[in-house]
């Protein structure tokens, strides 16, 4: 998640003018430091949309605090971090939220809306999305003299007479609509040759929903072999039909141990933390079937194998008591099928296995 990061830059912000306090320079007369101007808060709110917000559609949640200051109190921007924050500033917190992607802590930036420096009305806004649903309040605001931190380096609130009176102030998103995303199969679907590199395809199935469980019709599905924690640049993507169903065939340059599926509203149009579900899907496991599991002894049974990459040669093991030891590698790809020759006598384990993947072992019993 980002927002720490974002926090991490309004802590910085804040310990600069605590540790200059803390290290004066040589020659500073000693005994008390002198007074800082007294910042006073008071009418702070904070107000979201007035409407439940579905799918992709977007909304204003505006904060807002009356700052009395014996000095003016001034614009200022935190200094080496990569994301840059401006304060006076609020810091907001959710409850929890409708989506766990969505990020639970926001700082909103405040500008002078009436009155002067030294007395007026400040007010920011940040904009919100049915995945970030939930009750908001205010936790902490950083201006003029009052900025403080807790033991974890985020901004804490301010005592709460001069600031939050008795209850924080407090604001509910209401949202619904959030897509979800469920595959059902992945299967192999061929190989091919580009530039020189085997590729390898799977058929890719499942649904889109939203919270409710209707259908997603529209949403718009993205596929990696990876799962980096946001979208990054995807190789496949598709839309959902009318009754949330998407399909369709992926080429991966070997073949991938997980998939990871990111879905996002149809009118997705950037990178936008808790905009996207991934979710890591394992590839189904390969199958063995046998033509018998009881034989006579000596007898013939045929093993066949499915489920594994159309371009890979399985091999086929016995269990021998101690570990799996080869038997026969398939002299075709994609789908093996092997006649073996039963022990004289008893209970024999076999599986199929390629590159780390294997079938559930059978059993066959020589009578």
């Amino acid at each position: 998640m980002r927002i720490p990061r974002a926090l991490s830059a309004l802590a910085a912000l804040v310990a600069v003018p605590l540790l200059a306090a803390a290290a004066p320079p040589p020659g500073t007369p000693s005994g008390p430091p002198p007074t800082s101007p007294a910042t006073v808060v008071s009418e702070a709110q904070v107000v979201g949309p007035g409407t439940s917000l579905t799918g992709s559609a977007t909304a204003t949640l505006t904060v807002g605090v009356h700052l009395t200051s014996t000095a003016p109190v001034k614009s200022t921007l935190s200094v080496g971090s990569d994301h840059a924050i401006l304060c006076p500033c609020v810091v907001i917190r959710a409850d929890r939220t409708l989506d766990p992607l969505s990020p639970p802590i926001r700082v909103v930036t405040l500008h002078l809306d009436l009155g002067t420096d030294r007395d007026g009305h400040w007010t920011g806004t940040t904009n919100v999305l049915a995945a970030d649903a939930g009750r908001w309040h205010i936790d902490a605001i950083g201006a003029g003299d009052r900025y403080a931190l807790d033991s974890a380096g985020y901004p804490a609130p301010a005592p709460a007479a001069a600031v939050l009176g008795g209850t924080p102030p407090s604001t509910v998103v209401h949202g619904g609509q959030w897509t979800r995303v469920q595959v059902s199969a992945v299967r192999p679907a061929g190989t091919r040759t580009s530039a020189g590199r085997r590729q390898y395809a799977y058929r890719i199935t499942g649904t889109a929903t939203t919270a409710y469980g209707t259908p997603a019709a529209g949403a718009v599905l993205y596929l990696s072999s990876e799962c980096p924690g946001h979208l990054g640049l995807p190789f496949w993507r598709a839309r959902a039909r009318a009754d949330g169903g998407f399909g369709a065939v992926v080429w991966f340059v070997r073949p991938p141990s997980s998939v990871c599926a990111e879905l996002a509203p149809s009118a997705w149009t950037g990178v936008t933390p808790g905009m996207v579900d991934a979710v890591p899907l394992r590839l189904p496991r390969p199958t063995l079937a046998v033509s018998a599991h009881v034989v006579r002894r000596g007898g013939r049974v045929t093993l066949t194998s499915t489920g594994f990459a159309s371009s890979a040669k399985p091999v086929l093991q016995r269990w021998d008591g101690r570990d799996w030891v080869d038997v026969r590698t398939a002299s075709r790809r994609g789908r093996a099928v092997i006649a073996v020759t039963t022990p004289p006598k008893g209970t024999s384990a076999y599986q199929f296995t390629w590159r780390g993947r294997t079938t559930p072992s059978v059993l066959l019993t020589a009578r």
